[in-house]
């Protein structure tokens, strides 16, 4: 009782175990604002098995004591602010925060996915309601053992997933939530450069799309133009209106609202591309609609990446072509295409709209089993 006593003198009253029909951990610091004692619980009856229960508890008030005998104090300390919190409280407060920043609609959606599966995988443990600060690196290398094997990622996806549970818990920490990042313990799986099967069509490939793409779908086929002729992402090119486009000068702005990279800059069309976009006749369409929208015709519904993607899918299956050739590689193809024809570097860059020539390096380094085949003409003798 004494001990207590100086303890309050403190501060703070140290956090006990209080079992009965609803168990709670109880523990007291002094209200900051009225200079009074204030009681804190956090409750347990949701974790169902009693021992389970029990062992989480005891290490649960250590933390806590922990804390306190450093001064701690939930009213007052902004270092962890929001003790107590569930992950999944947490979680969704990050992405509140985040819709209210106006994050892009497919970054959302990662951001739920990879949020619903780290809350599928916390609901089989025996705490799923556990306290954002209690998540510990144990338990991070064991979620992301779980996420390698049982859901059979691969190097790169399981980095992706790594750099996102990085992100989240910084946001955390940031927040008030937690102090440390139990993710930071995990190490990246490395990358073997030859095991990504992707990549763009070649040769034939090109030439089977052609004719399928103007036979049967030729304005998606100028959607496809202009992610490998301009690098015009498919997400920008659906929010392309009228205006955006000018033939006589050969230009598409892309404004700063739907850019990836928030710029307006302006990108060149190539003359092989004026024959498709004339075709479009846009200057007849309404001037308030998308030039591409459902079937890729105009219209007033706005159509995201996963739209293009399934259309690129029925055309693959059509044509009988290997699944190994996506239509995100479109864009590494134009710029290996642009590379070979001439265009230079900081060029290349300026018309890919990156920041860096860095940047652009990766969409034009490959390695050819045939070898560079522009050497063959164009090297002098020694």
């Amino acid at each position: 009782m004494l001990r207590n006593v100086n303890r309050l003198a403190k501060g703070y009253t140290p956090a006990r175990l209080c079992t009965g029909k609803e168990w709670v951990i109880k523990f007291y610091c002094v209200d900051p604002q009225t200079g009074k004692r204030k009681r804190h619980r956090e409750k347990l009856n949701h974790i169902p098995d009693v021992k389970t229960r029990r062992e989480y508890a005891k290490q649960r008030i250590q933390e806590i004591n922990g804390l306190l005998a450093l001064g701690w104090n939930p009213d007052t300390d902004t270092a962890l602010a929001h003790v107590g919190k569930s992950v999944q409280t947490a979680a969704e407060e990050f992405l509140r925060s985040k819709v209210r920043l106006k994050r892009r609609k497919d970054t959302m959606r990662s951001y739920r996915s990879n949020i619903d599966i780290l809350l599928t995988w916390l609901r089989a443990t025996p705490t799923p309601d556990l306290p954002v600060e209690a998540f510990n690196a144990d338990m991070a290398r064991a979620y992301m053992q779980w996420r390698f094997e049982e859901c059979e990622l691969s190097p790169k996806s399981f980095n992706n997933n790594h750099t996102f549970c990085i992100t989240l818990w910084n946001w955390f920490a940031e927040k008030g939530y937690v102090k440390d990042n139990p993710f930071s313990v995990v190490k990246k799986k490395e990358l073997d450069p030859e095991e990504s099967n992707k990549r763009p069509p070649e040769g034939l490939e090109r030439a089977i799309i052609r004719k399928y793409m103007e036979e049967h779908t030729p304005r998606f086929f100028t959607f496809c133009l202009l992610c490998f002729h301009m690098a015009i992402r498919p997400k920008e090119a659906f929010m392309l209106m009228p205006q955006h486009i000018n033939l006589d000068i050969q230009t598409i702005l892309i404004p700063r609202d739907i850019a990836k990279n928030k710029r307006t800059m302006g990108v060149a069309i190539p003359d092989v591309m004026m024959p498709q976009l004339r075709a479009l006749d846009i200057a007849s369409q309404n001037p308030s609609h998308y030039v591409f929208s459902t079937d890729f015709e105009p219209g007033s519904v706005l159509r995201d990446s996963r739209y293009s993607g399934k259309a690129w899918s029925r055309m693959r299956e059509a044509t009988g072509l290997s699944t190994d050739v996506t239509m995100y590689q479109l864009k590494h193809a134009g710029g290996e295409q642009l590379s070979r024809d001439g265009v230079g570097g900081v060029d290349l860059m300026n018309h890919f709209r990156h920041h860096d020539l860095s940047e652009t390096s990766t969409y034009v380094k490959r390695a050819y089993k045939e070898g560079v085949r522009p050497v063959i003409t164009k090297a002098t003798r020694f």
